[in-house]
This record gives structure tokens, C-alpha cells and sequence, in this order.
């Protein structure tokens, strides 16, 4: 039977805001269900985001400003409850601008609509705050197949870099391993098999698709913390594919070619091609504004243990 803890938790996350259906979504905890006062309008779904700077992950340390991954969050769970009849779907892909800052002086809005494109369910949502649009964000969806791709921890023991590296508080909140370089050029990173108090971590037989992402983006926070001068990354975009599902609880890897890194002037692109069980399953890229805080250090990458 459910904790009484659990109950009053579900009561008021069912109660807040006058929302009393539980959405469809790929989380199973209460305090991962970002979207509040889910209406259905004209052109598609409209909700509040939920901003708990309690959570364990979105809120890991202080943040001036609503996390980016937060915004991603909620786009996400809105664009489920759009999706036809009583089916599993699988994010295919992900591309999202970001264009203001969401604060913490105002509800935030989403809206959000769906349409199929080339046998896609595409959706479009509209992050806005104080009547103003800062993003917008566009998932696609497939019908999940029969067979999820899954790959089990390896053998060799992997070791988690510090977790001020990836700007992280908490320990289990650090999802990657010490990068090492590859022998034809390049750097392999391997994610971690997630830790149990990873609320990030928590879905319903798939891996989240923020999962990838947010491995992905703790790479590019590690690979900043080598410069010679910080660096604090203003994110304008972010964008993901994947044409395979990927089993909750499995483990992949990152490899990413510094040749193909792009810069212009301050502004700054990256990605990684996400492998797991021998196929290349997903890719992410990441597209920021550069400033420079003046910090001395010099860093080396070292050369880690293979899973």
C-alpha cells in the first residue's frame, strides 16, 4: 500500500490548480510531473510549468534563472497528451531555441500543438512568461517498437568524474565518466548505469529522452571546466535524434570529434554520436553564446578504462 507520505503528495499534485486527471507520461514519481492546470484550447494543450526549487535534480544547485532542462521537461510531458489513442511512443527527436530567460517573477506557460509529418506526430510548444514567448520546442514521436535496444554496465569499473566538473551538489546527480581520448582522434565518454536516487533517471521501461541529453550536456560542462579561462555557455539551442529506443537502466557512450566543433565569433556549436550495444542509436548537438570568466588552471585528459 502507497506511504501516507505518498498519498498527501499525490493529493496535492492531483488537487494543485484545479488539475484532477493524472497526464500521460513517461515518469512514474509524483515529483517529477511538471505540468499543472493542463487545458485542452483551440490548437492543441495549454499548461502551467511547475517550478519545485525543491527537486532533487532540476533545482541540484541555486539557479538565477528556470534550468533549461526544466522547460524541456514540461514541453515534453505537455506534447504526451497529445498524442492519439492508448499507444507507447518514443521520442525520435528534439529541437528547441531558447531565446529569453524564464524567471523566477512570474508563472511560465506552455502551449503546445501537434500535427503528422511524414509519419511523424510533431509537436510545437511555446514556452512564455509575462505574455513574452523565451522558447520554443518541438519534440517528435514514434510508435515505440517491440524490441528496446539495452546495454548492460560493463565488466571494467567506470569512475565517475568529481561532480564539480559537471557543476553538480549532489553525487548521484553525476551521470558520466572520466572522458578519454580515442586512438583515431576524438574523446569517448561512458554514460553511468544511473543511480537509484537519480530522480532524472526515473521512467516507464525507456530511457527518458533528458536522460540522453543531460549526459550529453555534463560532458560539455566537463569539457569547459578544462579551459584555461572558465567558460559559461548562454544556451541558445539544443537538438537530439534517435532512431532507436533505449532499455531504462542501460548504459551507452559519447564520441564526439573536436574537429567537427564549430565557432563563430562567440558563438559555439558541439555534438556527440550516443552508441550503445555496437550501434550508433542517437545524436545530440548543442549550440551556446561563449563568455569568459578568468580562471587559471590546466587540465589533461586522461586516458580511462573501456566498458
Amino acid at each position: 500500500m502507497p506511504s501516507s507520505r505518498w498519498k498527501k503528495r499525490l493529493f496535492h499534485w492531483l488537487t494543485r490548480g484545479g488539475m484532477m486527471t493524472e497526464p500521460r507520461l513517461l515518469r512514474q514519481r509524483v515529483e517529477n510531473q511538471v505540468i499543472m492546470q493542463i487545458q485542452r484550447c483551440e490548437n492543441g494543450v495549454r499548461a502551467q510549468l511547475a517550478v519545485d526549487q525543491q527537486h532533487a535534480f532540476f533545482f541540484d544547485h541555486p539557479h538565477d534563472h528556470i534550468p533549461g532542462l526544466l522547460l524541456l521537461e514540461g514541453a515534453h510531458q505537455i506534447a504526451l497528451q497529445l498524442l492519439p489513442g492508448e499507444k507507447a511512443w518514443f521520442a525520435t527527436g528534439l529541437q528547441a531555441r531558447f531565446t529569453k530567460y524564464c524567471l523566477f517573477d512570474g508563472p511560465i506557460q506552455l502551449d503546445a500543438s501537434m500535427k503528422l509529418q511524414a509519419g511523424k506526430w510533431c509537436s510545437e510548444v511555446t514556452v512564455s512568461q509575462h505574455q513574452v514567448p523565451r522558447a520554443t520546442i518541438c519534440w517528435q514521436f514514434v510508435e515505440l517498437p517491440p524490441g528496446l535496444l539495452r546495454q548492460p554496465p560493463g565488466v571494467s569499473s567506470c569512475e565517475a568524474v568529481d561532480k564539480s566538473r559537471v557543476n553538480k551538489r549532489r553525487v548521484e546527480n553525476v551521470m558520466i565518466a572520466q572522458p578519454y581520448p580515442l586512438p583515431q582522434g576524438g574523446l569517448e565518454c561512458h554514460a553511468l548505469a544511473p543511480h537509484r536516487d537519480n530522480l532524472l533517471a526515473d521512467s516507464d521501461g525507456q530511457t527518458h529522452p533528458l536522460v540522453l541529453l543531460e549526459t550529453f550536456m555534463q560532458l560539455q560542462r566537463f569539457l569547459n571546466d578544462m579551459e584555461s579561462a572558465r567558460l559559461r555557455d548562454v544556451l541558445l539551442g539544443v537538438s537530439m535524434s534517435q532512431s532507436l529506443p533505449l532499455q531504462a537502466g542501460s548504459t551507452f557512450s559519447m564520441r564526439t570529434d573536436m574537429k567537427e566543433e564549430k565557432e563563430t565569433g562567440k558563438y559555439f556549436s558541439r555534438g556527440a554520436d550516443l552508441w550503445a550495444a555496437g550501434r550508433c542509436f542517437a545524436r545530440c548537438d548543442i549550440h551556446t553564446l561563449r563568455s569568459l570568466r578568468v580562471k587559471e588552471k590546466s587540465l589533461q585528459l586522461k586516458k580511462g578504462s573501456e566498458v
